[in-house]
């Protein structure tokens, strides 16, 4: 409890402060904006129209919010998920990295060989063997252009993970399994 004396124009005055009387005060000016507002919105006049504005308003702003959770947010999500990845790339394409290790196997070789090199559609996927022993290529079948053949050799060559390539094709009269290394280009 707070007792304040004061001289107001030469008449004695007290004046006591309570919380009473702050809540007493907070009171009444909450319940003067209350009807000032009720008043507002009640009118007979233009009340109505009011009360039609702050629907539409509410409205409006429903629509925006329901908007920007569905629509807005979702898009800056995958622009800013686009940027970051682009970024990454970057980053990525700016630190030296070694080469690619490539298997010793000979089934990775020989599928490494299938899948680049008779991607063509020229090339006859099916008459054709191919078998890798030890990185070296073994191409064996029968083909009707020898400049077609001759272009397969050289897209195996060129496969990485091969080391040499030995060209059987339309060769049905050699056997690959007593070819001496020497001889492989002979063929």
């Amino acid at each position: 409890m707070m007792t304040m004396i004061g001289r107001r124009r030469g008449l004695g005055m007290i004046s006591i402060s309570t919380p009473r009387r702050r809540w007493l005060r907070q009171g009444l000016l909450l319940g003067s904006a209350l009807g000032a507002a009720l008043m507002f919105l009640l009118d007979p006049a233009a009340g109505a129209r009011r009360r039609a504005l702050i629907r539409d308003k509410f409205a409006h702003f429903a629509h925006l919010a329901g908007e920007t959770t569905t629509t807005t947010i979702p898009r800056k999500a995958d622009y800013l998920s686009g940027f970051a990845t682009g970024a990454y790339h970057r980053a990525k394409e700016m630190i030296p990295h070694q080469k690619e290790s490539i298997p010793d196997e000979s089934q990775f070789i020989t599928d490494r060989v299938m899948s680049i090199v008779f991607r063509d559609p020229r090339f006859p996927q099916g008459q054709i063997n191919v078998n890798t022993v030890d990185q070296v290529v073994y191409l064996r079948g029968h083909v009707e252009d020898q400049n077609l053949a001759n272009e397969i050799v050289e897209r195996t060559r060129h496969v990485p993970g091969v080391k040499d390539v030995v060209n059987l094709i339309n060769r049905p009269d050699v056997d690959p399994s007593v070819l001496r290394e020497e001889d492989w280009h002979a063929v």
